[in-house]
């Protein structure tokens, strides 16, 4: 899992491997409190969050795929 920018301003871009099959993300605040799922663009292992309505701080993304796969990152707003 790799995402960009890092501080994003109004857009995160995902990149996933190939490992992750079929993902469910979710982006959760600094207290653990989930803010967002679902992603709103999504182009192959590429997936593409407004991060525009967050609030500056830092979150956490978690990415899971239906084959059991998790992956967490963590980025800047």
């Amino acid at each position: 899992l790799n995402l960009y920018p890092n501080p994003a301003a109004d857009q995160l871009t995902l990149m996933l491997s190939a490992e992750i099959v079929s993902p469910v993300v979710r982006l959760y605040d600094q207290l653990g409190q989930e803010v967002d799922a679902l992603p709103r663009h999504t182009n192959g292992n590429r997936i593409i969050f407004d991060v525009a309505h967050l609030r500056q701080g830092p979150y956490h993304v978690q990415v899971i795929g239906t084959n059991g796969v998790c992956r967490t990152a963590t980025f800047i707003r």
